[in-house]
């Protein structure tokens, strides 16, 4: 704990831009009342101005906490010199603002780009900025019904949204000291989550792709599309874990990189916004391994509360024993939320022991078909919901007569099969 202490401390005081860049926060702050939204649109031959450019061929940077555009110039001179067709836009924001601030500056600077047109925009958000886009793409789905609306005609715009180390989860890494940093405390985080959740990344019925890559300070572990890395370390500022947003997909490689140029790491990495490999994979539209957290364990009843576990069923899990796997908490779990990812067929069983025994309380839970949108089992021990039968989702719980009072908060060992 003293030592987690210091960290925090110590990279409060060297933080100096977390999308990047080398100023430090006395000189990047802009000192404005209201956010900036500086810098148009940059064509990949040099020069600046309203250029109308074919379909697949823009792309936006959205940059970090306390950071400013030019923190994506390796990517930018990179794009200039090997992919001169693509049309780059990148603006500050006030760096230390709020989501909401930050993303409605975002949102009018994009509107007025009148030569990107709709469904044509590759978005590309490195930490807070990933949130930042995720909040327009979300606004502009509540706001559907109103085509005025800053946040749809901007979401308008998206056709691909990729985020590079984004706290989706929120980071404990950083201390809450204005808008920005208390936005992205998990407990933050949480909410955001609920309110604008993966599946409301949708513009005009179609469901804009995305993909979050991730980073840690520490060797890439990179997959074979046989199975995902870890999810533990980080990147000197957001946890790998941190970095996924359930039922949405992730890559399973977890790339080498550091979050910014102070973050602590135990060996120099290059930064993140450095890695020009990811940037080809993003223009080519790679297909990388992807992955996706479709059962997430909740500690309270209807899926509220902290996560307490999370599986893909990209994979299979198999018996997991939570008293002594850390991907779930013992006797903490008392509900569970389903993503669309998941697998037909899946059974997911919950036993009170520690084993997979029937001597004392345990239920089992089948996924009878393709889910549309995420379900929440609010409990073990009740009815299921409508929405849940409606899905063909069916629970069987057994109480032994000599069980101690439920399974709810109290499951010590999961198994997830077909």
């Amino acid at each position: 704990m003293k030592k987690r202490l210091i960290y925090i401390v110590a990279l409060f005081f060297i933080m100096n831009g977390c999308g990047g860049g080398g100023s430090s926060i006395a000189n990047n702050s802009t000192g404005a009342s209201e956010p900036l939204s500086e810098g148009g649109g940059e064509t990949a031959g040099g020069g600046t101005g309203q250029v109308t450019v074919p379909a697949a061929k823009n792309i936006l940077f959205a940059h970090g906490y306390r950071s400013d555009k030019e923190t994506w110039n390796t990517f930018a001179k990179y794009i200039k010199k090997h992919h001169k067709k693509w049309h780059i836009y990148r603006y500050d924001v006030k760096g230390d603002a709020s989501i909401k601030v930050r993303a409605t500056a975002l949102a009018k600077r994009l509107n007025t780009q009148k030569e990107i047109k709709s469904n044509t925009l590759v978005a590309v958000g490195h930490s807070m900025g990933g949130l930042d886009l995720r909040y327009i793409v979300s606004m502009g789905y509540k706001n559907r019904k109103n085509p005025n609306n800053i946040f749809y005609k901007a979401a308008k715009k998206i056709k691909q949204l990729y985020t590079l180390a984004t706290p989706h989860k929120g980071t404990e890494l950083i201390v809450g000291v204005d808008d920005a940093t208390k936005d992205m405390s998990e407990e933050k985080m949480r909410e955001f989550n609920s309110v604008h959740p993966y599946h409301q990344m949708i513009v005009d019925g179609k469901r804009i792709p995305f993909l979050a890559y991730r980073f840690k300070c520490d060797e890439a572990a990179l997959s074979n599309g046989k199975g995902s890395a870890s999810d533990e370390g980080n990147d000197g500022t957001v946890m790998v874990k941190n970095q996924i947003l359930n039922g949405a997909p992730f890559t399973q490689s977890v790339f080498s990189g550091k979050h910014f140029d102070a973050a602590l790491c135990l060996k120099d990495y290059d930064l993140e916004l450095e890695n020009t490999t990811i940037l080809e994979s993003i223009l080519k539209n790679k297909k990388e391994y992807q992955d996706s957290k479709d059962i997430v364990f909740y500690e309270h009843n209807d899926c509220a509360g902290d996560e307490k576990g999370a599986f893909s069923t990209t994979y299979k899990a198999g018996g997991v024993n939570c008293s002594t796997d850390s991907r779930c908490d013992d006797n903490k779990i008392s509900s569970i939320r389903l993503y669309p990812s998941i697998k037909k067929n899946t059974i997911i069983a919950l036993y009170s022991n520690r084993s997979d025994t029937t001597t004392d309380d345990w239920a089992q839970i089948k996924v009878g078909s393709a889910l549309k949108r995420s379900v929440c089992i609010n409990s073990f021990e009740t009815e299921l919901s409508d929405e849940a039968k409606e899905n063909h989702i069916s629970l069987q719980y057994h109480e032994v007569s000599w069980g101690e009072d439920g399974l709810d908060g109290k499951v010590s060992y999961i198994k997830i099969e077909e």
